[in-house]
C-alpha cells in the first residue's frame, strides 16, 4: 500500500511536469510560427530578463519553503512566504522603468513558483499537477488572445496574468510574521539559493549574453532549438522535487533513488 501511494504521488508530479512541458513547448512553437525570428528572439529575451530577476529575488526561497513545509516548520514557512512577497515585489517595481509588462511577469513567475513549491511541501501533489496543466493551457489561450491586441507585449502580459491567477496557494498561505527565524537559517537559505540558481539560471542568462554578441534573430533560433533539449530534463526535475519533499519529512524511497 505504501509503495502504491508513493508511486501514485510521484506520478502526479511527473504527469504535471510532462504535460506542462509539452504545453510550454507548444506555446513557443505557436509563437515561433506567428512571429518573425527577430520578434521571437525579442520575446525570448524579455522572458529571460523576467526569469533572471525572479530567480535572484526569490533567493531560493522556493526550495526553502518546500523543505520547511515538509518538516512542518510552519513559523519558518510563514516568514519565507512573506519575505518572498516583499523582495520579489520590490524587484518587480524596480523593473517598471525598463518595461512594466516584464515587471508584472517577474512577480507572476515568483508567485507561481512559490505556490507550486508550497503545494509540493504540503504533499498536495494532485493540486500541483492540476495547477501545472492549467497554467500551460491558460498561457496559450490568454497570450494568443492578447497578442492580437498588444502584439509582443500581449504575450508577456498573458504569461504574467496566467502566473498570477494561479498563485492562490502562495497568496493563501501568507501570514504576518516578525522574521525571528530568518537570521538563524541564513546558511540554509544560501545553500538552497545555490541549488535553485544552478537549476534555473542557466536557462535564462544565456539569452542575455547572446543578444549583445549577436542579435535577437540568433536568440530566437537558439530558443526554438533549446525547447527540444529542455524536454529531456522534465523527469529528473520532477524526481528532484518529489524526493526533496519526501526526504525532508524523513520518508525514504530507496527504489526510486536507485
Amino acid at each position: 500500500i505504501i509503495m502504491y501511494e508513493s508511486t501514485k504521488k510521484f506520478s502526479f508530479v511527473v504527469f504535471g511536469r510532462v504535460i506542462s512541458g509539452i504545453l510550454q513547448g507548444l506555446f513557443f512553437l505557436i509563437f515561433a510560427y506567428l512571429l518573425s525570428p527577430n520578434d521571437f528572439g525579442e520575446i525570448s529575451y524579455f522572458i529571460a530578463i523576467a526569469g533572471i530577476v525572479s530567480i535572484i529575488s526569490r533567493f531560493g526561497f522556493n526550495q526553502s519553503v518546500l523543505i520547511s513545509r515538509s518538516k512542518v516548520n510552519l513559523n519558518l514557512v510563514n516568514e519565507i512566504n512573506l519575505l518572498t512577497l516583499i523582495i520579489t515585489s520590490i524587484a518587480g517595481i524596480l523593473l517598471i522603468p525598463f518595461n512594466i509588462f516584464i515587471s508584472i511577469l517577474c512577480i507572476g513567475i515568483s508567485f507561481f513558483t512559490m505556490s507550486q513549491h508550497n503545494l509540493l511541501g504540503s504533499k498536495d501533489n494532485k493540486f500541483f499537477m492540476v495547477y501545472s496543466i492549467v497554467k500551460g493551457i491558460l498561457m496559450i489561450v490568454i497570450s494568443l488572445t492578447l497578442f492580437h491586441f498588444l502584439q509582443i507585449e500581449g504575450i508577456i502580459l498573458g504569461m504574467a496574468i496566467t502566473n498570477l491567477s494561479l498563485s492562490l496557494p502562495f497568496i493563501k498561505n501568507l501570514r504576518l510574521s516578525r522574521f525571528t527565524n530568518i537570521k538563524s537559517n541564513i546558511k540554509f537559505f544560501l545553500n538552497n539559493f545555490g541549488i535553485d540558481t544552478s537549476i534555473h539560471l542557466t536557462r535564462s542568462i544565456d539569452k542575455i549574453i547572446i543578444v549583445p554578441l549577436l542579435d535577437f534573430t540568433s536568440v530566437g533560433l537558439y530558443q526554438f532549438n533549446l525547447q527540444i533539449l529542455l524536454g529531456f530534463e522534465m523527469l529528473p526535475i520532477a524526481l528532484h522535487n518529489y524526493l526533496l519533499s519526501e526526504e525532508s519529512s524523513n520518508q525514504k524511497h530507496k527504489k526510486i533513488e536507485f
